[in-house]
Parts: C-alpha cells; structure tokens; sequence
C-alpha cells in the first residue's frame, strides 16, 4: 500500500506504520479457516492479549490487522470497533474482495478523523 511500516516488539504492537503525519499502532492476528458448528467453516481471531484473554485497548495499539492464512488477504479495524471482544468471527465472504486491504485501511483512518 506504499505505506512506511516496520516491524516492532513494542508491547501488543507488532508493526507501527507512519500515515498522515501520525504513527500508527497495529496488532497482528491471524486465522486459518475453522468450523463454526456442523458445516460452516470462518475465520476466527483471538484479538486478546495475555494468558487471561484481556481485550485489546486503545493503550496497547490503534489499528488490529486480522490475516486470513490460506488467502493471504488482511483487515484492518480501529480497536475501539471490537469494543471488549476477546474473539472476533469473520465470514469467508469478507476476505473476496481484492481492494480489501485498501478499503478497510480508509475506514480506519475515517474512524480516527
């Protein structure tokens, strides 16, 4: 996204990526496919932190990238939008579209304007 981004061990942030004059925390997570029940299969992100699954916060980072494995396809949602969830359930269909990773980057800066 020709975006400046490094990979950093800063407490829950894995990468920090400089947008729009500002740095910006991002929590890495990723999932491969899972059954959800007898015959549905999703993505499911563990987007806690710790051995007590405590929720992510604004503190820890600003923006949580979850991964589909097998797509190699990324979401970003600002933190505030998990609001205290310690899982986090995504549909197949959500990773079909190609600008996603774009599109859902904007919709976080959005959050945050």
């Amino acid at each position: 996204m020709d975006i400046p981004a490094q990979i950093v061990h800063m407490g829950c942030s894995d990468i920090v990526a400089e947008y729009d004059n500002r740095l910006w925390r991002i929590q890495v997570k990723t999932s491969q496919l899972k059954a959800n029940g007898k015959s549905s299969l999703s993505y499911q992100f563990a987007v806690c932190k710790g051995s007590k699954k405590v929720p992510l916060s604004f503190s820890d980072c600003d923006i949580v990238a979850l991964v589909a494995y097998e797509v190699e396809r990324v979401v970003f949602i600002p933190v505030g939008c998990l609001r205290n969830a310690v899982t986090k359930r995504l549909k197949i269909s959500t990773y079909d579209d190609e600008n996603l990773c774009q599109t859902s980057w904007q919709r976080c800066m959005d959050y945050y304007s």
